[in-house]
């Protein structure tokens, strides 16, 4: 059922935004003169698989020598440097990841799941919290654009915070819990309060309890 909800929705939103897809496509070429789709190597482990994620370009050309400097998955505050104005705003509201529908008809996405890491952020976690990776490895649920530790994680607390929150959500997720998630997903996107790692910033908590028992 949440297969057959997430094509639905995905093709309608696609259809909705397809002539703002386009204009801000123009904006960003305009802007950086690169190509306006980004595209990412992403998953929930490496044995699971990583695969092509696509978002709107925020950034300028990031200089070859500057590139393999994160040394953190939640803060990669020295790339905001690189951000183009209308990536900011991009950024804040969470529209570059618009692209990312036609993962969710792909199906390599849902709407609602734990947070894809970057493969560098992969290669982090494995190496220097095994034990976290092995966890993470646990998660059967498909990656999604949003999701509990997208919305309400602690990106100060860590990589942690990105294991336990995803863990609780795979013991815990109902048809309920995601759309619960996806409500308190809009005002994020209305009111441009979305902190990612670049624009990084301690994000707002809320105790587990709130969640909807499935």
């Amino acid at each position: 059922m949440k297969r057959i909800f997430d094509i639905l929705i995905a093709t309608t939103l696609m259809l909705i935004f397809l002539p703002l897809g386009v204009i801000l496509a123009f904006i960003i070429w305009f802007e950086t003169g690169l190509n306006p789709i980004f595209i990412q190597r992403r998953g929930i482990t490496f044995e699971k698989g990583v695969f092509r994620i696509y978002k709107l370009r925020t950034m300028y050309a990031i200089p070859a020598e500057s590139k393999g400097s994160d040394r953190c998955i939640t803060e990669k505050s020295w790339l905001e440097k690189y951000i183009t104005p209308v990536g900011k705003w991009l950024r804040k509201t969470g529209i570059d990841e618009l692209p990312q529908l036609l993962n969710v008809i792909k199906g390599d996405m849902s709407f609602v799941g734990p947070r894809p890491l970057q493969e560098s952020d992969l290669q982090l976690l494995k190496v220097n919290y095994p034990e976290l990776y092995a966890k993470r490895s646990s998660l059967k649920s498909k990656p999604g654009i949003t999701g509990y530790w997208q919305i309400f994680g602690d990106r100060a607390a860590g990589a942690q915070n990105i294991v336990e929150l995803d863990f609780y959500y795979e013991q815990n997720h109902s048809f309920w819990m995601d759309i619960f998630i996806g409500l308190e997903t809009l005002p994020v996107i209305l009111f441009a309060r979305h902190f990612d790692a670049v624009s990084f910033e301690r994000v707002r908590k809320i105790e587990i309890k709130e969640i909807p028992e499935r």
